[in-house]
């Protein structure tokens, strides 16, 4: 079984992106581009920059051809001046259990991405890119 590159799968345009796809993944590719372009340490937005993420978020979504309403402010507000919450464990069980689905051939795996809302305290299941 092939898998393709995390690269691959997340450099889909966002237009093709299936219908309900969350607000915070896409709150969180415009954090994660707005740090890379700037040369940013992963996840260390602070406040300040908030106004420059949400000029970027335009920029982006003008880029990708994608409606700019489908990305709140506040959504956006949220990522700035946080730390990432201590859900390792659970995103690491969950994706143990999948290796040895794979492993012993007993379903598919999960589709590209298990995202998880610590502020919600629930998860879904994106099938994107690949």
């Amino acid at each position: 079984m092939e898998f393709c590159s995390f690269e691959e799968a997340i450099a889909v345009p966002w237009k093709t992106l299936p219908k309900g796809v969350s607000e915070i993944f896409l709150a969180m590719s415009v954090a994660e581009n707005f740090e890379a372009t700037h040369r940013r340490n992963v996840g260390k937005l602070s406040a300040t920059d908030f106004q420059n993420l949400k000029t970027f978020k335009d920029v982006l979504c003008d880029k990708q051809q994608f409606n700019h309403n489908h990305i709140s402010s506040a959504t956006l507000e949220k990522l700035t001046g946080i730390t990432a919450c201590n859900i390792h464990s659970i995103v690491g069980a969950i994706l143990a259990q999948d290796i040895l689905k794979v492993k012993f051939g007993e379903q598919k795996p999960i589709h590209n991405f298990y995202h998880f809302d610590g502020e919600a305290a629930e998860g879904t299941l994106l099938q994107i890119g690949c």
